[in-house]
This record gives structure tokens, C-alpha cells and sequence, in this order.
């Protein structure tokens, strides 16, 4: 029922907005909600994946949250047992003239000081992963400067990353 209700409010205020008139968004209203029901047929309500959580290791290391996410990415592909601490090291070796590192004083310290780690960041981890398929990093998009184009563009990057979801649920 709730998806009825929304479906109807998406649909008057997206959809048609040539209803101007009350008498026609209460038709539009009623017409969709007969045929709600057909609308969202075989579609699941939600869909969960069960990636595993790993905490930062705020201890040893800082900004540790990019490694963290290779971390729980790896536990749940069943990649690799390697941990934060270790695919840190990595993809400094892996990255080591990447204006974040070179500028940084981590690539000076022997051995590794992972205290005083910069980041990870998206470019870094979408580079990082690409050894194991294709990555597409929405984030690094840029949204055109117009509102309209920008939310049009916008809806189809979560449009691709919820379809990518539901074939890892079907999976």
C-alpha cells in the first residue's frame, strides 16, 4: 500500500505534471491506483546483500576507511584474507606516484608508518580493484552545472548501481 501511495505522489509530481487541474490529478490518481498493483509485479520490495563489516583500525593507522572497504569487498568476494594493515602497504607499492602518497611523507618512512597514512580515496580504490573486473566509479562523474541535466544524470548513476545490486543479489 505504502508503493501505491508513492507510485501516485511520484507519478503527479514527476510524471504528469500537465494535471494541473484537481479533477485531473484525482483521475491520474485513481487510474494508477488500479493499476499499481501491475506496476510493481515481480519487482522485490528491497534486496540485502550481506557484505561483512570490518571496523577501521583507528589504532595503528589513520583514514583508514578506503582500506577498511577493500577489506569487507575482499571478505565478501572471498578475494583474499589479507587485512587493512596489508592491502595498505599494497597499494602504497601499487600507487606509490600518486600525487595523495608522493606528497605525503609515507612514502619516506622505512619501515611502512602507517600513522601517518593520507588516504585511500576513489580513484585509488577504483584502480585497485580493477584487477579483479569491471569498476565504475559514479563519484567520479562530474554532474552538468544545470539542475535539471545534473538530477537526470544523477537518477540514471543510481539507476545503474541498483540494477549492479540486483544481479549480485541474483547471483
Amino acid at each position: 500500500m505504502l508503493v501505491d501511495h508513492f507510485l501516485c505522489f511520484w507519478f503527479l509530481k514527476v510524471v504528469c505534471p500537465a494535471a494541473t487541474s484537481v479533477v485531473m490529478k484525482i483521475i491520474v490518481l485513481i487510474v494508477l491506483h488500479l493499476f499499481a498493483h501491475s506496476l510493481v509485479a515481480g519487482l522485490p520490495a528491497a534486496s540485502q546483500i550481506d557484505v561483512p563489516y570490518v571496523k577501521q583500525d583507528t589504532v595503528s593507522m589513520r583514514n583508514a576507511c578506503g582500506l577498511a572497504s577493500i577489506e569487507m569487498i575482499y571478505k565478501y568476494w572471498k578475494l583474499s584474507g589479507k587485512e587493512q594493515k596489508e592491502i595498505g602497504v599494497e597499494v602504497l607499492e601499487r600507487f606509490s606516484k600518486a600525487k595523495r602518497y608522493v606528497d605525503s611523507d609515507i612514502l619516506k618512512a622505512k619501515p611502512t608508518n602507517l600513522r601517518i597514512y593520507p588516504g585511500t580515496g576513489t580513484s585509488t580504490i577504483h584502480g585497485f580493484l580493477k584487477e579483479y573486473g569491471a569498476v565504475d566509479n559514479f563519484k567520479m562523474k562530474q554532474l552538468p552545472k544545470d539542475l535539471k541535466i545534473a538530477l537526470k544524470v544523477r537518477g540514471g548513476m543510481m539507476t545503474k548501481l541498483k540494477s549492479y545490486i540486483a544481479k549480485i543479489v541474483l547471483l
